[in-house]
């Protein structure tokens, strides 16, 4: 299967020097290569940032010796809106397109003034169908298990409330 694919990277970077395409599918594919930029809503990107600001919030929590339902309000509030906006991407999906959001270069290598010739190794993040619809899944479970643990755990409000929500 690698040498199917490396095929296929060789075959894209032939037909973007003008060379023959071999079948639709590498010119498909030099198409991508060639569109590398920035596409999409911004606010996609906080579908998995919001968790993690949780996390940190009821950390803070943690670090104040909270004892009150606050760590679990905070936690599946923030799943919740991590959910909706998973459900408003998914909605707002036309079927094809992909969303590709990058934070930062890592490193970059170019070898040539010719597309193809380049390596770029980022921190991003990419979007589409199948990524969307996982997101949801994994979205919405996750609200719904931290609800049943907030309830769950009511009559446990001590200092493990704040670390298991944590």
């Amino acid at each position: 299967m690698s040498g199917t694919i490396l095929e296929s990277i060789l075959a894209a970077t032939l037909a973007q020097h003008g060379q023959e395409v071999a079948h639709e599918a590498v010119g498909h594919a030099a198409d991508a290569a060639a569109s590398h930029g920035v596409t999409g809503a911004w606010w996609i990107g906080l579908i998995p940032l919001l968790p993690l600001l949780g996390v940190l919030l009821v950390t803070l929590l943690a670090c104040f010796n909270e004892k009150s339902k606050m760590p679990a309000w905070i936690s599946v509030g923030l799943l919740g809106v991590s959910f909706l906006l998973t459900l408003a991407a998914y909605i707002g999906w036309d079927g094809h397109s992909v969303v590709q959001l990058q934070l930062w270069e890592w490193f970059g290598m170019s070898w040539g003034d010719h597309a193809g010739e380049s390596l770029t190794a980022g921190f991003a993040f990419y979007f589409d169908g199948l990524s969307l619809l996982w997101m949801l899944f994994v979205t919405g479970l996750a609200c719904l298990i931290g609800l049943y643990a907030s309830e769950y755990m009511e009559h446990d409000a001590g200092l493990g409330y704040c670390r298991f929500f944590a």
